[in-house]
């Protein structure tokens, strides 16, 4: 999908084995003269099902200079409802405590929860008001 777009997707190897990360999961670089420009996507995905490891993974993407960034992950399914509302909550706390927002940023929440047909998306845009992540439509 990122080559059909004229980006270079990192990491890229036919070999599972040897795959090395760039700081995160995957990134979508854009080049000019082989030369690379811009970051264009940046995307962590924790299988988990724990907050805490699934926050060390999101904070990763807030080092990184890109407008776009993708967090994947899944939510306990023997939890009561609401524990979406709970990952959210602690997910604003990260990003209210980090100092070094750029206005161009979109975080999306990609949750997964086994219990529910199709996943849940949430978006959360620096320097707008609430800051809050809200669904995505």
């Amino acid at each position: 999908m990122a080559k059909k777009r004229g980006f270079i997707f990192y990491p890229y190897v036919t070999d599972t084995r040897k795959r090395r990360e760039l700081l995160c999961d995957f990134v979508w670089l854009r080049r000019h003269k082989r030369q690379f420009k811009r970051a264009e996507l940046v995307a962590e995905c924790e299988w988990a099902n724990q907050v805490k490891a699934i926050l060390f993974d999101f904070r990763k993407l807030m080092l990184m200079k890109c407008s776009l960034k993708l967090c994947v992950y899944q939510i306990k399914k023997q939890k009561p409802e609401g524990t979406a509302k709970i990952y959210l909550r602690e997910f604003e706390k990260v990003l209210a405590h980090y100092t070094d927002h750029r206005s161009n940023e979109h975080y999306f929440l990609l949750e997964l929860d086994r219990k529910q047909e199709k996943p849940n998306l949430y978006v959360w845009r620096a320097g707008s008001a609430p800051s809050s992540f809200f669904p995505f439509e």
